[in-house]
């Protein structure tokens, strides 16, 4: 299973670049209301979570099991990191290298080290293998905002008619 992760992981960083690379100016910074996401906020977003939290949490679990792993507060990044002032190409550009090297370095570990587990703080153990599944789907979740962003960006000027999916127009 570690091992379709780690290629879904390399293969979304094609589509996380397909998702952003054509994205008008006008519309990177565009979000639906103060508490939703801009594509230019999941950009960063991406690449913060890829350097500060997904591998340095990998990493720490994978060499301190017996720990707990450090609370990594995310949830502020957005204005603490000042995300929209951060130049949308070079964050792509910044994400793409970091995920490079975050395959490089999974590809690296020992097989053996994917049933190496930690106890979270619900009392739960957690092993290497789902902690990575959980970093694939946090891809996914992300992709999904940039693609409801883009929707709602869509949908949010003037019609004469509403827009409806393909097929019921």
């Amino acid at each position: 299973m570690y091992e379709l992760a780690l290629y879904q992981l390399r293969k979304n960083l094609d589509v996380l670049i397909d998702l952003v690379k054509n994205v008008p100016e006008e519309q990177q910074n565009w979000r639906s209301s103060d508490e939703s996401f801009s594509v230019h906020e999941t950009l960063c977003h991406f690449y913060e979570m890829e350097l500060n939290y997904y591998r340095p949490q990998m990493e720490w679990l994978l060499s301190n099991p017996e720990k707990e792993l450090p609370e990594i507060e995310t949830h502020n990044w957005r204005y603490i990191k000042l995300y929209n002032a951060k130049d949308y190409r070079t964050t792509l550009r910044k994400f793409i290298i970091e995920r490079e090297a975050t395959v490089r370095w999974l590809k690296s570990v020992d097989e053996k080290m994917w049933e190496t587990s930690f106890t979270d703080t619900d009392s739960r153990k957690i092993s290497a293998k789902l902690f990575l599944l959980t970093w694939l789907n946090n891809d996914y979740k992300e992709f999904q905002k940039i693609v409801q962003t883009k929707f709602e960006f869509i949908n949010q000027e003037p019609t004469l008619q509403p827009l409806r999916y393909a097929g019921y127009l």
